[in-house]
C-alpha cells in the first residue's frame, strides 16, 4: 500500500483525544474575499518537492468545497477537510454526492435550485413543502441559517460575494470544471474529525504527517482566528491564523 493511502486511512480513522467542547454546526463557509485566493492559486505553479514528500492541503470546515475544486484539488496529493463537528463532514459528503449527480446541460440557475432542494430534503430532512426556489421557507428558527449556506455559495450572501466567478453554478463550463476536478480527486479527499484547539490532537496529527513524509502546502484556517482569542490556539496567534498558502 502506498504511503499516501496509508496516511489517508490513518487520518480518516483519527478520533479526538480529549472531550470535545460544545460546538455549533455551521453549514456554510464564511471566508471573505475567497475569490482572490483562488485567483492567486490558479496562477501558482506548485512544484513537487525534491524530497518527494506527500503534498497536503488542510481546509477547515467545508471551505466552499464544490467551487474550489479546479484551483485546489488538483495541486495536492491529499486534501484534508478538518472540523470538530463530524456532522459537517456528513453534510459535505452529501453535497459532493448530489453535485456530481447533476447534469450541466440545463440552465445553471435551475440546476442550482434543484441541488439545494435535494440538499435540504436529503441532508437535513426538511419537507419539500417548506422549500421555495431552493431555499428554506419555513418558520423553524434553527433552520434559518441554511439560507445563509445557499446565499454564501451564491453571489449575494453575507460573505460579500466571496466566490464571484468561481461559484460552481456561475456557468455550465464552471460547473463541469468543478465536477471533473472533484471526480479526479475523489480518492484524495480525507475527512478529519479533530479538535484543532487541542495540543494533543495537533501533536498526533503532526506525528502522522511526519511518519508518512507529508508536508502541508496549503492551510485554510477560515475563521479560527476569531475563536483563538477565546480558546488560545496552541499553534498560532490570532494575527497569523488566516487564509494562507505556501506554494512549493
Amino acid at each position: 500500500m502506498k504511503s499516501t493511502e496509508q496516511l489517508s486511512q490513518a487520518l480518516s480513522r483519527f478520533q479526538p483525544t480529549g472531550s470535545l467542547p460544545r460546538s455549533h454546526l455551521f453549514h456554510f463557509a464564511n471566508d471573505t474575499g475567497f475569490s482572490a485566493v483562488l485567483t492567486q492559486l490558479a496562477k501558482v505553479k506548485f512544484l513537487k518537492s525534491a524530497s518527494k514528500k506527500i503534498s497536503v492541503a488542510i481546509l477547515v470546515g467545508q471551505s466552499y468545497a464544490l467551487s474550489i475544486a479546479p484551483e485546489v484539488f488538483t495541486h495536492f496529493d491529499l486534501v484534508i477537510f478538518a472540523d470538530i463537528n463530524f456532522q459537517l463532514h456528513k453534510i459535505l459528503q452529501k453535497q459532493l454526492e448530489l453535485f456530481l449527480a447533476l447534469s450541466p446541460e440545463e440552465e445553471t440557475n435551475k440546476v442550482a435550485i434543484r441541488f439545494y432542494t435535494q440538499l435540504l430534503t436529503q441532508a437535513f430532512g426538511i419537507s419539500p413543502e417548506e422549500i421555495k426556489d431552493g431555499r428554506y421557507s419555513g418558520k423553524i428558527h434553527e433552520w434559518r441559517n441554511l439560507n445563509t449556506l445557499i446565499s454564501s455559495h451564491a453571489l449575494a450572501g453575507e460573505t460579500g460575494g466571496a466566490l464571484e466567478k468561481h461559484y460552481c453554478f456561475t456557468s455550465k463550463e464552471r460547473m463541469q470544471a468543478c465536477q471533473e476536478a472533484i471526480k479526479t480527486a475523489a480518492k484524495k479527499l480525507v475527512f478529519l474529525h479533530a479538535n484543532l484547539f487541542d495540543p494533543k490532537d495537533i501533536g498526533q496529527i503532526a506525528a502522522m504527517l511526519n511518519q508518512h513524509h507529508a508536508e502541508i502546502s496549503l492551510f485554510n484556517a477560515t475563521n479560527l482566528a476569531k475563536w483563538a482569542v477565546k480558546k488560545s490556539l496552541p499553534w498560532s496567534s490570532p494575527k497569523c491564523a488566516v487564509n494562507s498558502f505556501s506554494p512549493k
